[in-house]
């Protein structure tokens, strides 16, 4: 049980958002009255957008995608803008692989680089920013960086020493057992001690990097994100609150960056693109400082081309469709900003909404029924597979059959 019962945890938890405490309200506090601030439901605030990366072919490939992130965070330190940046590194400790991390130098910056496809909380670093007088700055999750911007509102000191908030986009977060079981599936046999999710091979589009696994007795092995990525886009080791999380967007933060998955960008560079979405006139200064010096190479993007690159009108649709299943089903509705009755799903986009939630539901027993066993997780995937066959056929005929329609009836 909790020793305070301040009820400081539900005001500021992500999931139990109303009218008042969702993104738009947030939004709208923050970033309301700056100049040339531009809304869209899918972004939320928004003042310029753009694409491109760190000009630096080595810096570029040392990061996940672009290098944007990184670069802009170093900013920050080596302008003195802040005194420190809270964000996420390896920290093994037995247990956890990952964990925030105060980091106070451009060295400290750069050790953290890379994607973390695991799950952190922020309340240790929350506290020592409490305890230690400085500027700091804070990079996450939608989710983390919303529940950051509650806690702001009740708290003037964390008003006062967090200066800025950098957010990364989040389609679907997975449980520790996701990275466990594709460990597994890699061919490591010992317990794991470090995993890089975002290995690039310069001769291949940017989504065919792989996965290192490294064991603490020294084996190591990889996995490429082909064999492993219908275990990622599937509900399976899913979060129950990220499927029906509306904020892809990090609508929160003074800036988001993301992966640029265009045709245009996947297609030519592998060492990744970035795409960013500016709410703060201090992150345009910093961007534009950067293009002229010729230390980025940036360029201006339309914000239909950022929601694109993100399939976001894809996720609304869906959360509303599982939204009006559990209503339904008489269950509890979590709040969300869109009811829009007109939105229509095909049959094949309405079997995947309810063959993700199953799975999210269905994988998480059958995980604890096992105790953790890959082997016999691994079995039943296979079997779940094999029952799915017939509509993965059906939905693969359906999109030929559409898109050739399509290019039939484009000019």
């Amino acid at each position: 049980p909790c020793e305070h019962e301040c009820g400081m945890c539900t005001n500021v938890c992500p999931s139990l958002t109303t009218k008042h405490t969702d993104e738009d309200a947030i939004g709208s506090e923050i970033y309301g009255a700056v100049h040339g601030i531009q809304h869209c439901p899918e972004t939320g605030y928004y003042l310029t957008c753009g694409a491109g990366g760190v000009s630096d072919p080595d810096r570029r490939s040392a990061c996940a995608s672009g290098g944007l992130a990184s670069w802009f965070l170093e900013q920050l330190v080596r302008k003195e803008i802040v005194d420190a940046v809270v964000c996420v590194h390896h920290t093994y400790d037995g247990e956890k692989l990952f964990g925030y991390t105060i980091a106070s130098t451009v060295e400290d910056i750069r050790k953290s680089r890379g994607s973390a496809y695991y799950p952190t909380e922020i309340s240790a670093a929350v506290r020592y920013i409490l305890e230690h007088e400085g500027k700091y700055a804070v990079i996450g999750l939608p989710c983390t960086i919303k529940a950051l911007r509650l806690a702001q509102r009740k708290n003037k000191l964390l008003r006062e020493r967090i200066l800025v908030v950098v957010g990364l986009t989040c389609a679907r977060m997975k449980s520790a057992h996701y990275t466990d079981y594709i460990a597994y599936l890699s061919g490591l046999n010992e317990k794991l001690r470090c995993v890089q999710y975002r290995n690039t091979d310069l001769s291949r589009p940017p989504k065919s990097h792989a996965y290192l696994f490294y064991g603490e007795n020294g084996a190591h092995t990889m996995i490429n994100y082909k064999s492993s990525g219908a275990i990622f886009s599937s509900g399976l080791f899913g979060l129950p609150a990220c499927k029906y999380c509306d904020d892809m967007m990090a609508e929160c933060a003074d800036i988001t960056f993301m992966d640029a998955w265009l045709p245009e960008y996947t297609q030519t560079e592998p060492r990744g693109t970035n795409i960013f979405v500016t709410r703060a006139s201090l992150a345009c200064t910093l961007l534009e400082e950067g293009n002229l010096s010729g230390e980025l190479s940036i360029h201006p993007l339309p914000i239909e081309k950022v929601i694109k690159s993100q399939g976001g009108l894809t996720r609304r649709k869906r959360i509303h469709y599982l939204l009006t299943l559990r209503k339904k089903a008489g269950l509890y509705i979590p709040f969300r900003r869109f009811d829009d009755a007109s939105i229509q799903l095909s049959w094949l986009e309405r079997y995947q909404a309810r063959r993700y939630v199953y799975l999210e539901e269905a994988g998480k027993k059958k995980w604890q029924h096992v105790k953790g066993d890959c082997k016999k997780f691994k079995r039943w995937i296979m079997f779940q597979r094999l029952i799915s066959l017939p509509y993965s056929v059906a939905g693969t005929g359906y999109r030929i059959l559409k898109n050739q329609v399509i290019r039939r009836v484009s000019p």
